[in-house]
Formats: C-alpha cells, structure tokens, sequence
C-alpha cells in the first residue's frame, strides 16, 4: 500500500489532523452555495456533479494570491508540483501525477477549448499567458482520454481566458502592471477590455527581461493577445490572436559538488559555448457556436506556429539547431441536453483532426542536414452524462477512438519510418448526492499515449538496430468525495490506481527512448479549503503517492522522479480594509533521480515558503512578494548523466532559485 512506511502513515496523520481538525460547526455568517462551473466536459457543467477529481482556480483567488504567471498559479493555489524548466526562462515544468521527464507528454493542456498539443517531445511554454487574461483554470487529475485524446494520463490543465466563449464580459476596463525584483528582473504589462454591444474586445501584452538567478541564465520574453467575440441568444464566435517571443541563455546542469559550492553557478561548458535557447509562437484560433433543433453545434480551429532556434552542447560538442514546426486543428461537436420529471441527460459527440509537421535544420551535423516529420490524428467521440433526479445521481459513459499516423524523412539518407497507430480510451463514472452538501463517485477508465516523433524509434546503445516503441496504455479506478458547507468550507478526496503498460520513458543513462516494464501508480489526493472568518481562510492539498514497477527486472522498486508526499498550505489574513497578507508552503518528499531504476540515487526533499502583501486603494494597487524566505537551497530535478568524456555517470543537478524579492504597482482605469 502507499502509505505503508512510518513516517508515511505519520505525515498522512498530521495531515488529515491538519484539515479535518476545522471540520467543525462554526459561527459564521451564511453563504449561500454557488455552484462551480467548469468547461472540462467540453459543456458547462456543474463541477460537484462530475465523477471526477476537478480542482478550480478563479480569477478572484488568482488576484488574491498575487501570483505572476499560470503556472506559478497552478502550483501554488492548485496545490500541483512543478519545477524549474530545462528550458530556461520564468518557465515552470508542471507534474499532476509524478511522471517526471514526460510530465508534460503525459497532461494535456488545453486554452479555450483547444489542445496546446506538440508532435514532439517540445514543452508547452503557459508563462507567456498574462494572468489577467485568466477567468479561471480547471485541473482534472486521472485519466480524460475521452474528451482530450492521447496524452491524457495523468490529467487536464484547462485554462479558460476572458476572451473564449465562456468568460464573462468585461465592460470598459484597463490596467497597467509595472514590476521589479531581485536577479535584475523587471516586467510590464498592459490589459484592456471594451464591450460593445454584442462586441468584446480584449488586449493583453506582457513584456518581462532578467538575468536570472543563476550565472549565463538571463532571459528575455514578450507576449501579446487580441481576441474578439460576438455573442447573441442564439450565437456565439470569437476570434483570437496570440504571439510570444521567448529567448534565454541555458546554464545547464551542476554536479553535487559544485552545487553545494555555488548554486548559482553555471555548467562550465554552458558558459565558453554560449548555450541559449528561443522561441517564437504565433496563434490565430477561433470558435463558432449555435443552437439548431435543441442541438448546440461547436466549431473550433486553430493554426499555431513554432519557430525554435538553440545552441546546445551534447557530448561535449556544440550543436546549433532550428525547428520550424506548424500545428492546424479544427474541432467540430455537437451536444444536446433533454429533461423530463425523471432525468436529465446531457450528451455530446465529436470529430478532431489535427496534423503537425516540423523541419529540422542542424548546421553542424555530419549526419543529415535536416529532417522532415509529420504527426497527423483523426479521433472520433461521444459521451453521455444522465441525471437521476429521483435519486441524485449521474451516471457518465463515454467513448474515444483515435487513428495516428507519424512518420520521419531523415535528408539525405533518404529513410522514411512511418508508423499508423489505433487506440481507444472509454470511461465510467458515477456520482452521488448523500446529502445536499455531500457527493461520493467513483470511475474506471482507459487511456492513452502514442510515442511522440521523437520517441517514434531509438537506435540500441551500440547502434546495431532500431527499436520502435509501443503505444502507452493506462487502466485507472478512483473513489471520492467532495464535501461544501454553507460556512463555505470545501472538502474533496480520491483514492486512485493506474496499471500502465508499456509507459514511455527517456533512458538518460543509455541515450534511448525505452517502453518500461509494467509500472503502478496508487495514491490518495486531498484538498480542503476554509474560510475560518470574514478576515482569514485557510487552504490546503496533499498528495500522498506510490509508483511502482509491478514485474520485470525492477519489480517492485520505485519508478523514478515520483515523490511519494506532497502537502501545500496557504493562509490569507486580511486585518484592514484594502490590506492582505498571505504565506504559501509547500513541501515535496524525496524521490528518485531521473534515470535511476535500479534505486541507487535519491533526491531530497525541500520545502519552499512565500510571503505575500497586498494594498489596494482605489484604483491603485501595490504588493510585495518574498519569495523562498528561508533561501532554501535545493533542486527539483537531477538525472544521471554522463561526464563529457564519457567516463563516469554523475548524477547531473539544476538548482532551483533561492530567495527572491519582488514589488509591483497595479493601476485600473
């Protein structure tokens, strides 16, 4: 079981201590229940009917938090664990369910309906999003392959903007944010919104230069995004367009050694080349919605390019790159609701089709010059929730069946690998009302995920052959409950278990892709929120989690980069008018080194603490941000790798910031 060692079934106790021990009858003035709405189910849905895990982050607790980015919000309010990118920058690399190096291959993450979805193993980069675009964001921890297709393991990061289909108007509104810290950072922004009529017209623009916490770390990223929607009784459309431009030096990994000399020091190497990494995106999507026959008919396209440039050394030779990549989606569904004095029924069904394709340009290769892959789907869906009035209950059923085709033409060898895939993911939940306050559920599931164009095929260590990697599969149950009190207090909790076969992994140690032996992933996820008075409330998440190999040559040893506890608390104390302080913890336990299957290597657990201020005077608004107080020194990530010379394997560490200082200004108009 996951909670089978002492100290594990001592953290879990003083955890459940901790959120249960509020869990009582308290005098508070009454707050009438309104109802969550999320957009996850591709409908609006009440969020305590879903059988499923589904946290969500408002708007209001975004600004409440002072949080800068999207990802630092998903983290900190949303209780998930994350790490410093590889890939530089303000970046945060986010992990639902302890996936490690293919976290981001294992969550879909989706903006206004649309999957933000790449046909190699490239990071979906969510800083550049403004946080005052966010009218809220939906995180659906376990399996939803039937709405989201392949990719959907571990979970669903749902960010909906001001600008879709279902943010609200924002009348004649427009800010201006100014801010500066420690590390030479400083960042500006501009937001505006304007309604007429049936119009809606959002701007959001963001422009943020440091030079970053450790040495040959500087970054530099700009971002904007104009959207405009018309709506009536009968239709809706919108049109949005979205650019990001990103570039920042790369200081690459420290051994244990140097770490513990100077963090903030950078791979010597990484410095005499150079090393740096860009960006640049562009994103034109857009929607259409109507209602024809009491059928509401949904339209969404998007074409998104990626132009990636860097200068890398591997093995110690320097590699320049470029990466021109393209991404057209388009989306069409249908969904009809029906009611009657004994049920309601809500059912949608859809079409997606998306095809990927990237030019790859290596200057200094002597092997090829340039390589042309593609990574083309076509899935089909349908899914059916019913409401049983008489006895509070919802039953959901649905089905996905994906066609996947992905191929790479190496230039100028002239070898065309191409390989055509077929999965399906289907699921089954039921939610219950046992109170008017109280909803149990319970679902069984089944996923998936192809091996994306840089994992298609891997050449064995001494290159005789190529191995091709077999599609990822993922069964998962889960139980839970969910608790909201008219004194405001929130309540959820899961249980879960997902039996994966053939999950993708890189081997960093042997240079290859590899399909691991059987593997398990068993755990609990708690969250609790509570408002103890009109001037102070409480927050917290905990995750307690077991990954295991099942069989194989590591049968029954930990899957690496998991950690088994995780415990996020966040106060926020507002004594005066117009005044708020908030504190942020979060603790992560020790878990193993990327790379490490035989167990050998561990990396620590560290906890992390922000000090949040906030004044607010009329239209003026003024924090500070301490972030790590107690200038903690650790690293989220290390992984085995190589010296230069390939004599030794060291276990390669990226340290994480120490203490940091942060003030800014706000203005509306």
């Amino acid at each position: 079981m996951f909670l089978s060692s002492p100290r594990a079934v001592a953290f879990a106790c003083a955890s459940c201590s901790v959120l249960f021990s509020c869990v009582i009858p308290v005098y508070a003035a009454d707050r009438s229940l309104q109802p969550v709405t999320v957009t996850a189910t591709k409908y609006e849905s009440d969020a305590d009917k879903l059988p499923a895990y589904i946290t969500v982050i408002t708007r209001e607790q975004i600004a409440e938090a002072n949080v800068q980015t999207v990802n630092e919000a998903i983290m900190r309010i949303g209780g998930v664990t994350g790490r410093t990118s590889l890939t530089g920058g303000n970046e945060q690399s986010i992990d639902l369910m302890g996936f490690g190096d293919t976290s981001n291959l294992n969550t879909v993450i989706i903006v206004d309906g649309i999957p933000l979805r790449e046909g190699d193993a490239t990071e979906i980069r969510l800083s550049g999003i403004p946080v005052e675009s966010i009218e809220r964001i939906e995180i659906q921890r376990g399996s939803a392959s039937v709405l989201y297709g392949e990719g959907a393991t571990a979970g669903v990061i749902n960010i909906v903007t001001k600008g879709s289909s279902y943010g609200k108007a924002n009348a004649n509104t427009a800010s201006a944010y100014l801010g500066a810290g420690t590390f030479g950072t400083r960042e500006y922004r501009l937001n505006a919104s304007r309604t007429m009529g049936a119009f809606d017209l959002q701007f959001y623009g963001m422009d943020r230069q440091s030079d970053g916490f450790r040495t040959h770390s500087a970054n530099d990223n700009q971002s904007g995004n104009l959207s405009i929607k018309f709506t009536d009784k009968s239709f809706r459309a919108g049109l949005s367009i979205r650019r990001e431009d990103n570039f920042t030096q790369t200081p690459g990994p420290l051994t244990l050694s140097e770490f513990s000399q100077d963090r903030r020091a950078a791979q010597a190497s990484s410095v005499s080349n150079n090393t740096w990494a860009g960006a640049n995106v562009s994103r034109y999507a857009t929607f259409a919605e109507t209602e024809l026959a009491g059928v509401i008919w949904r339209l969404d396209a998007q074409l998104r390019k990626r132009d990636d440039a860097a200068v890398a050394v591997l093995a110690g030779t320097l590699n320049r790159l470029t990466f021109l990549s393209d991404n057209q989606f388009l989306s069409l569904n249908a969904s009809r609701s029906d009611e009657n004095d004994f049920a309601k029924n809500n059912w949608i069904v859809g079409a997606e089709k998306s095809d990927w394709r990237q030019d790859r340009y290596f200057p200094d290769s002597t092997i090829s010059t340039h390589d042309l892959l593609k990574s083309n789907s076509l899935s089909f869906f349908i899914k059916d929730d019913l409401d049983l009035k008489r006895f509070d209950t919802r039953i959901s059923l649905g089905y996905r069946t994906e066609l996947n085709d992905r191929s790479q033409l190496q230039v100028p060898n002239d070898y065309l690998l191409e390989r055509e895939r077929r999965r399906s993911a289907w699921e089954l939940g039921i939610a219950k009302n046992v109170t008017p306050d109280q909803v149990v559920f319970a679902r069984v599931a089944q996923s998936y995920r192809f091996a994306n164009i840089d994992e298609l095929a891997t050449a064995t260590w001494d290159g005789t052959k190529t191995i091709e990697l077999r599609p990822q599969t993922s069964r998962d149950k889960e139980i839970g409950w969910r608790h909201q009190a008219e004194s405001g207090q929130r309540f959820s909790m899961r249980a879960y278990e997902s039996v994966l076969d053939d999950e993708i992994i890189y081997d960093t140690v042997n240079f290859a892709n590899i399909n691991l032996d059987p593997t398990v992933r068993r755990g609990m996820d708690i969250d609790y929120s509570f408002p103890m008075s009109s001037s102070l409330s409480l927050a917290s998440s905990a995750s307690f989690r077991d990954a295991r190999f099942r069989s194989g040559q590591y049968a029954g040893l930990k899957v690496p980069m998991s950690a088994r506890e995780v415990l996020s608390i966040r106060l926020l104390w507002k004594p005066f008018t117009g005044h708020a302080l908030g504190v942020d913890t979060q603790w992560v336990a020790k878990q193993q080194v990327a790379g490490d299957f035989n167990n050998q290597n561990t990396m620590p657990g560290y906890a992390t603490t922000d000090l949040r201020y906030t004044y607010k005077q009329g239209t003026v608004e003024l924090s500070l941000v301490l972030k790590n107080i107690f200038d903690r020194s650790y690293y989220a990530y290390s992984t085995r790798a190589y010296t230069s010379d390939f004599s030794s394997i060291y276990n390669a560490v990226y340290p994480d910031p120490g203490r940091a200082l942060w003030m800014s200004a706000r203005v509306h108009f």
